[in-house]
């Protein structure tokens, strides 16, 4: 009996002593546990605020660039409009019927020649001094011309012939001497011989004035300053317009 009153202590001991053990195991088994749930609460909550983040920045660029192409693709609009609005209201150079004047007078001159005929005749020598005067223009052929437009520069390019003298006119001529009246025949052979001087005097002058170097370059200078007025003037609302006249030949 005494044993057993001697073991009984010492048993209940024992299973105080293994209680509180896991008594403390399991406290910081649950505060592990609370530990851990603290941590992965934490990291959650990070990572969910990184997503938001990225999130927004996602979205803010999104917003911009929508942005970016609506500013672009109205800016595009605009430009489109502002080039079809200049192409509609771009002028047109306008030749109105320059290249249907086959005859454009560009300059006027006189020119006179002395013809001079000595002959003999039955009776007496015949003499006779005649001075013929004739005027002429110089003209352009404009149908014979090139015209070269650039509506997008503004620019004309006109290619023309060289100007020739046409249109020969007797002015006046003058009998400065003649004794013809006074050899034998009529009054009329006195008449065929003027009008042969003056033949011959205008074949003369004809020859002068298309040789005359001086008269062809003030011709080509008055037809460029005509030519370039007149284009000028058919355009007068082009300010930038640039004409350039150059000869054929």
């Amino acid at each position: 009996m005494s044993n057993i009153e001697n073991n009984t202590p010492e048993t209940s001991n024992t299973v105080t002593e293994k209680n509180t053990k896991w008594q403390k195991i399991l406290f910081f088994v649950i505060l592990a546990a609370f530990i851990a749930l603290v941590i992965v609460g934490v990291v959650l909550i990070t990572k969910a605020g990184g997503v938001g983040r990225i999130q927004e920045s996602y979205q803010n660029s999104m917003n911009n660039a929508i942005e970016e192409a609506q500013e672009e693709m109205h800016q595009a609009g605009q430009n489109m409009g502002e080039t079809i609005y200049h192409v509609a209201n771009r002028a047109v150079i306008e030749l109105g019927n320059l290249q249907e004047c086959s005859e454009l007078e560009v300059l006027k001159v006189r020119e006179s020649a002395l013809n001079l005929v000595t002959g003999k005749n039955e009776l007496t020598d015949v003499t006779s001094w005649l001075e013929v005067t004739e005027t002429c223009e110089f003209t352009v052929d404009l149908t014979k011309a090139e015209f070269e437009v650039d509506n997008e520069e503004y620019k004309v390019n006109v290619r023309v012939p060289l100007p020739k003298p046409q249109n020969f006119t007797q002015e006046n001529y003058e009998q400065l001497f003649s004794n013809a009246s006074i050899f034998s025949g009529s009054a009329s052979d006195g008449q065929t011989l003027i009008e042969e001087q003056i033949k011959e005097a205008d074949e003369e002058i004809r020859a002068k004035v298309s040789t005359n170097s001086d008269y062809l370059e003030k011709a080509k200078n008055a037809a460029e300053t005509i030519i370039k007025n007149a284009v000028f003037a058919l355009n007068a609302d082009i300010e930038e317009l640039e004409v350039e006249v150059e000869f054929a030949g």
